[in-house]
């Protein structure tokens, strides 16, 4: 990869990137979004919700050959 004066080179356990110098900001913009709507997932996992309901996956079924999502059941009825 070609680094630029002036780009950010970041890594961590997953891997390493190298943010262009004209998207610094955008993308430190995009992370602090990204961070914030983790951390309102992770509130809400943390309430008991399910992931399932948090991202709205309870959706009609997929077609033929998809991917079928259930509805979680309330076992006190």
């Amino acid at each position: 990869v070609l680094i630029h004066p002036g780009d950010i080179v970041v890594g961590d356990r997953d891997g390493v990137v190298v943010v262009p110098f004209h998207k610094i900001e955008e993308t430190i913009e995009k992370a602090t979004a990204r961070e914030a709507k983790e951390e309102r997932t992770r509130t809400e996992l943390r309430k008991g919700r399910v992931s399932i309901d948090i991202y709205g996956w309870d959706s009609p079924p997929a077609p033929e050959g998809g991917v079928y999502y259930y509805q979680k059941i309330n076992k006190e009825k």
